[in-house]
């Protein structure tokens, strides 16, 4: 009898709890709550700018940076003569102090000795002025422009990857078995593919 009036009296408890509203459950620990995004984010009031206009841009207070195109295109289009490197071989001396985040130093214009020595191998001080034209000369001459339309039709399109020359190796192989040679004594015979003109293959 005993058992069933504690059973009972657990059961009815159980219901009560259920049909707690949310107060009594956070009370006891048994609801959980997701945070609030709202308070977790600060929100700081809002604030409406004095004037609505937008001023044209100032040019007297615009940063006197060249743009990086047309810095490009000075150096490309409008160097008459070959850059000097030389003109800064002043000294030996090294660049100076190390960077620090308190106290920073601007890098130096003058170079190393190894990067002087680098740069005289290279031969930058003797640069051609004219490689420009030059190299523009030697394209006109390489251009196909300057054939006619026969020869464009009888000339190879293009170079082909090199092969192995199959009748040549057939031939070593055979000179090498006849003298007793090993199969790999001699040098392979190798020729260039060419992809064949138009006119061999329309005809």
């Amino acid at each position: 009898m005993n058992c069933i009036k504690y059973g009972f009296c657990a059961l009815s408890a159980l219901l009560c709890l259920a049909a707690c509203d949310g107060g009594v459950r956070d009370t006891l620990g048994l609801d959980k709550k997701a945070p609030d995004e709202f308070r977790v984010v600060s929100r700081p009031p809002l604030s409406v700018p004095e004037e609505f206009y937008l001023y044209p841009p100032d040019e007297a207070k615009e940063r006197g940076v060249q743009p990086m195109k047309d810095a490009a295109k000075k150096a490309l289009f409008e160097s008459g003569n070959a850059y000097d490197y030389t003109q800064h071989y002043k000294t030996d001396a090294p660049r100076g102090k190390v960077e620090t985040a308190l106290a920073p130093v601007g890098a130096s214009d003058l170079p190393t000795v190894s990067e002087r020595t680098f740069l005289t191998k290279l031969g930058a001080s003797k640069a051609d002025p004219a490689i420009r034209k030059t190299l523009e000369e030697e394209a006109k001459q390489a251009s196909p422009e300057k054939m006619s339309v026969l020869d464009r039709l009888q000339a190879p399109i293009m170079d082909g990857e090199t092969v192995v020359d199959a009748q040549k190796e057939r031939k070593r192989l055979i000179e090498n078995k006849q003298k007793g040679r090993a199969v790999n004594d001699g040098a392979v015979p190798e020729k260039k593919e060419q992809i064949n003109p138009v006119l061999d293959w329309l005809f």
